[in-house]
């Protein structure tokens, strides 16, 4: 069985665009984190309006999700990201970001 997460990945994505202050959210995560422009991140999951916002403060960031439905939204919603299939139970990187 799917679970409905990957049946409606386009849909997760436009209702955490429209649920979030993805502003706000993103000056929240850039002050608390220290980042700086220029320096590379992981961001995990859907909410990729966050990601855009730290992408324009120049952010590098590498996106992943589980499932090959939002990495598919993703890659639409974030050409300058790299993007990939990923679970956060088992993450393929060492030491890559900032």
């Amino acid at each position: 069985m799917t679970d409905t997460y990957s049946i409606h990945a386009a849909i997760c994505a436009k209702f955490y665009e429209l649920t979030l202050d993805s502003r706000h959210v993103a000056d929240f995560v850039f002050a608390k984190s220290g980042a700086e422009a220029g320096e590379k991140a992981l961001f995990v999951g859907g909410m990729f309006d966050i990601a855009r916002e730290l992408v324009s403060r120049g952010v590098s960031l590498t996106v992943v999700d589980y499932t090959d439905e939002m990495v598919s939204v993703a890659t639409a919603r974030l050409p300058d990201c790299r993007v990939q299939k990923s679970d956060l139970r088992d993450m393929p990187f060492d030491k890559e970001f900032d």
